[in-house]
């Protein structure tokens, strides 16, 4: 549903919102609990540092770090923030644009789902991640045939 480096990030969030009140993350600490590499957990949490959600502390000792309350910043912005130009308008089954005008058999299913998606972002915040322990990228593609 989302790009990868989206995924990410929201894996890397729930990681940061279950450690304790200014704890710090290191890039490949985040990377080893994930199955990547501490290059990409970096160039993936950048775009949230610079919205000022979190805070890149450099040094031997320097990760990532919460900079904000995490229960003041909704998904559905940092959606957003990542994915300005989301792709919902896309046919799910693969028929390119899919509007009223050119809907497919499940144009109507996906506008509900599409919706009611929209709406749990808009009141799950990032704090709401503590209580998800995200998979591996790894464990993922292995579970998948």
């Amino acid at each position: 549903m989302f790009q990868q480096s989206t995924e990410i990030c929201l894996r890397c969030l729930s990681l940061l919102v279950a450690e304790e009140d200014g704890a710090i993350l290191q890039s490949k600490e985040i990377g080893i609990k994930l199955g990547i590499s501490a290059t990409y957990v970096t160039k993936s949490l950048q775009p949230l540092a610079r919205q000022g959600w979190l805070r890149a502390l450099k040094g031997r000792k320097g990760g990532w770090t919460m900079a904000i309350n995490p229960s003041s910043v909704m998904l559905s912005q940092v959606i957003d923030a990542l994915e300005p130009e989301r792709q919902w308008h896309r046919c799910v089954i693969g028929h390119g644009l899919c509007s009223d005008e050119t809907a497919c058999a499940f144009h109507h299913t996906w506008g509900k789902l599409k919706r009611q998606i929209e709406a749990d972002m808009q009141t799950t915040s990032i704090a709401d991640l503590k209580n998800f322990t995200p998979p591996s990228v790894n464990s993922l593609s292995q579970t998948q045939p």
